[in-house]
């Protein structure tokens, strides 16, 4: 029988979890290209200072941008939102609402909240993967043309 690396992680550290995007990804058969794309944005160090593809405002953390304050995404971001209204009921889309930027950024990755339904906390995965998808590429076109090093 061959081994995952979910089994071999969590065979040789208990207290290691795999994260609930890849639980996911390895739930479904679709949306696995969108979802490789938040993780791909866990990985992203913060303070690499760099100019947004798509509004071309530097900053200093792509990600939070992206989610956030990119005006070229607000309209995207606004209709995310309906979304998740329409999905939450109204005391967890407040207390997303409330968040702080960080926070909610990692709620959108996947990371635990308040919202212990594992379905409902799925389908926010997949919506803001859904929404963000599509403009991953353009918001991060310049950010891996710099030098890490």
């Amino acid at each position: 029988m061959a081994k995952t690396v979910e089994h071999v992680a969590l065979k040789s550290h208990p207290s290691i979890q795999t994260h609930s995007i890849y639980r996911l990804m390895t739930s479904m058969s679709t949306n696995r290209n969108k979802l490789s794309l938040l993780i791909k944005l866990l990985s992203i160090p913060e303070g690499i200072v760099v100019e947004c593809g798509m509004c071309k405002q530097i900053i200093s953390n792509i990600v939070i941008h992206m989610f956030i304050y990119c005006v070229a995404l607000n309209s995207v971001r606004n209709t995310m939102w309906e979304e998740i209204i329409n999905m939450l009921d109204v005391e967890f889309s407040v207390a997303l609402d409330n968040k702080s930027d960080s926070e909610l950024v990692s709620i959108f990755l996947g990371a635990e909240w308040e919202l212990q339904d594992e379905h409902l906390c799925n389908d926010l995965i997949l919506l803001v993967a859904q929404f963000y998808s599509e403009y991953y590429d353009m918001c991060m076109s310049n950010y891996y043309d710099i030098d890490l090093d």
